[in-house]
């Protein structure tokens, strides 16, 4: 399975998804003109991803800012890997947000109590 590598512009968060280390990071601004277009490729990616992944998957998540329709690719792709870790699959998700932003970490926190895999809310500078 080939990865998936997006630059990250002032309008989309960079994109790194690597399938032979299990890794994916989308990190950055996310308020593309069209939602649906940018975030295509990486379901179709995290969707082919789920048919094999490896033994162990980390999703790192760090927002500068998001616009609700970006909000809920976040819900697609959170919805997607609480499937793989009801299937037993070790899957870690680590939700990032600046140090004081008390809005991003209590997203990180509502996202955790609302899917079942283990998000962990994590500050950083």
């Amino acid at each position: 399975m080939e990865n998936l590598q997006i630059a990250k512009t002032s309008r989309t968060p960079a994109v790194s998804l690597d399938a032979e280390k299990g890794l994916l990071e989308i990190k950055g601004m996310s308020i593309p003109q069209n939602a649906k277009e940018f975030y295509k490729p990486i379901m179709q990616w995290i969707e082919q991803y789920s048919q094999n992944p490896t033994h162990k998957t980390v999703v790192i998540m760090r927002f500068d800012f998001y616009n609700t329709s970006t909000a809920k690719y976040i819900t697609d792709i959170l919805k997607t890997f609480e499937a793989l870790h009801k299937k037993g699959n070790d899957i870690k998700i680590q939700w990032q947000y600046e140090k004081d932003d008390e809005s991003y970490e209590l997203d990180g926190k509502d996202y955790a109590e609302w899917f079942d895999v283990p998000i962990e809310v994590v500050e950083v500078l």
